[in-house]
């Protein structure tokens, strides 16, 4: 994975990211009104998860460039590093109040939902 990759991956998961979070911040008026805490642990959990995957992807980058060497440790310390960061943000969220909390830890589903809808409605490209 080179530098322009990671970019793309970074750009793809910060627009559908804004698009996801005004979608559940509008589910959440209905269920709970205009409420800032639900906006602000968007946002945080949102740059949590956009810090996660730059350090995956410089973490492997890394190893390639390494030639795998200690390759496992690495992986498992960065995974460490990248759990650690979301472990504080939800837990700084739930310090504030728990609607903050739950907004903080809504973003954490949303690569997974940005790739899998980006499969399912993606166009195939056509192979030579």
């Amino acid at each position: 994975m080179n530098d322009k990759d990671l970019k793309d991956i970074l750009k793809t998961v910060f627009l559908g990211s804004c698009v996801l979070n005004i979608a559940s911040y509008l589910i959440s008026v209905i269920f709970l009104g205009f409420t800032l805490p639900i906006a602000a642990g968007l946002v945080c959990g949102t740059l949590g998860v956009l810090t996660n995957l730059f350090l995956l992807g410089r973490s492997v980058n890394e190893i390639v460039n390494s030639k795998g060497r200690r390759g496992n440790t690495r992986m498992f310390l960065g995974y460490l590093v990248r759990a650690g960061i979301m472990v504080v943000i939800v837990s700084a969220a739930s310090f504030v109040s728990i609607p903050c909390m739950i907004g903080a830890a809504v973003p954490l589903i949303y690569p997974k939902l940005i790739y899998g809808g980006k499969t399912l409605l993606g166009r195939r490209k056509k192979t030579e």
